[in-house]
């Protein structure tokens, strides 16, 4: 492995260079020590004239944090040699790491301590343009009490996050690669998280972490494991709290210049009170990818995009809604999505019509999704799993009339609408009651297609202020005579 140390000598630096010497074994590792001298020096530290004099002073500088840097990695067994560049020090570093390195390590400042990464520094640079994996090396105080870098007498405690996905496997076998069995002890994290851009329900959480744990303790390294819920970053740093290392797994830059957007990443990286290992990249060919097993289905499926660009993002949230449906039993043979975007906002934002319709056994399930008319914007993500909530309700109500087994508090009743407003309706039942019902009550048919006098059929359960409908399906689509 290729590693590029920045180095300005100051103890920052020489933390990332004593934490490259110690927390990892290198076999056959060369580590590249730079040091940059500025073009505009910015500090009273880095200032110097074009004489000659000066010049030899700051060769003598530049040769000191050189020698004391490289000093900090004797004894590792990696081959080590110098570079010397000047220009804007984020700049050099990205372009020397461009020259086939594996890791950028750099030594930053700790949360407690100001600037923590501001705009201009080498750290953040890295986290937002480099392609490689980035070890940020910060010194901290835990829990009120002093503490510095782990030694080899005192294991390292290393949080691992995981999802199953490419760039996490990357992770867990570059950590299991590179950690001595005796020097740390590792707790597994998967999050569960709800919100947008989260990949992974419980039960998919929990195998995750399993299935990495196993993994790490064949490799005689002590590991814990733990599954949460909630927020991805606050569950990471919770974590974090007492920990000397997170490893985090993250997509790399699609294009030169190209900055990293991904907020997990980013947020944990900025925001952690210990160091950070972010590996980038694709999984090594010999990795148990778990993100095979998340992101495929066993129903054949196709999505249709209507005045919207296919999204990655909606396809691994149609292919987890499709996962609960397989959960219910093996009666989908096909579904077809359809994502719409209504009206394009350029300026306000989106609102998302999904279609989704199953073929199975018995007549076709048909259900749709309108965004509500009230709403200026809307998520995707959110429009996508309201409809497959419909979907699986529905799927199960056809599943438990073939059995015979609808439970009696929740007969079907049929009814005519009456009332269509905006995004909710009235129906008369046939014994005269009138039943209240959302639009997203509808299973089988767009709101925009639901009319006054549609004969329908419907469940319902008291609500606040009378019956309401929990699922109404249309079973004539003209209005009726009048």
């Amino acid at each position: 492995m290729k590693i590029l140390l920045p180095t300005d000598g100051s103890r920052y630096a020489l933390a990332a260079a004593r934490a490259i010497s110690g927390w990892f074994d290198w076999p056959g590792g060369e580590v590249a020590v730079l040091a940059v001298i500025p073009d505009e020096p910015k500090s009273e530290r880095h200032s110097y004239r074009a004489d000659t004099e000066s010049a030899k002073e700051w060769r003598a500088t530049v040769h000191r944090w050189l020698a004391d840097t490289i000093d900090h990695l004797r004894g590792s067994g990696l081959t080590t040699h110098e570079l010397v560049r000047s220009g804007d020090a984020a700049e050099v570093v990205l372009r020397a790491a461009s020259d086939g390195y594996d890791l950028v390590a750099v030594g930053v400042k700790g949360r407690s301590e100001s600037p923590h990464l501001t705009e201009d520094s080498v750290a953040l640079a890295l986290l937002a343009h480099a392609p490689q994996s980035v070890l940020l090396v910060r010194e901290r105080e835990p829990s009120g009490r002093a503490r510095r870098l782990p030694t080899p007498q005192k294991p390292m405690r290393v949080v691992l996050a995981v999802d199953g996905r490419a760039p996490s496997e990357k992770a867990v076998a570059m950590l299991s690669r590179l950690l001595a069995a005796d020097r740390a002890e590792v707790t597994v994290t998967a999050v569960a998280d709800a919100t947008t851009g989260g990949l992974l329900e419980e039960i998919d959480a929990r195998r995750v972490a399993r299935n990495v744990a196993d993994r790490l303790a064949g490799r005689s390294l002590t590991v814990d494991l733990r599954v949460a819920e909630g927020d991805v970053v606050d569950a990471i740093l919770e974590d974090a709290a007492d920990a000397d290392l997170i490893v985090m797994g993250s997509r790399a830059t699609k294009e030169p210049g190209e900055p990293y957007l991904a907020s997990v990443g980013m947020a944990v990286a900025t925001s952690s009170p210990c160091s950070v290992l972010v590996v980038r990249g694709a999984a090594p060919e010999d990795a148990t990818v778990e993100a095979e097993a998340l992101e495929t289905t066993g129903i054949p499926f196709e999505i249709a995009y209507e005045n919207m660009e296919p999204s990655p993002v909606a396809e691994r949230h149609v292919l987890r809604g499709l996962r609960q449906l397989e959960r219910i039993g093996p009666a989908v043979l096909r579904a077809r999505v359809t994502l719409a975007r209504r009206n394009p906002r350029h300026r306000t934002g989106n609102l998302y019509d999904v279609r989704i319709t199953l073929t199975h056994p018995g007549p076709d399930i048909s259900v749709s999704r309108t965004a509500p008319s009230h709403q200026e914007s809307e998520d995707l993500v959110t429009a996508i799993g309201e409809a497959f909530d419909r979907a699986r309700r529905s799927l199960l109500r056809d599943h438990a009339v073939e059995r015979g087994d609808v439970k009696s508090h929740e007969p079907v009743a049929t009814g005519r609408v009456t009332d269509v407003f905006p995004d909710y309706g009235f129906i008369q039942a046939q014994d005269g009651r009138i039943v209240y019902f959302h639009q997203n009550s509808v299973l089988d048919a767009d709101w925009k297609d639901v009319e006054v006098g549609n004969e329908v059929t419907f469940v319902d359960e008291p609500g606040e202020q009378g019956p309401q409908a929990t699922t109404v399906r249309v079973r004539s689509r003209r209005p009726a005579p009048r």
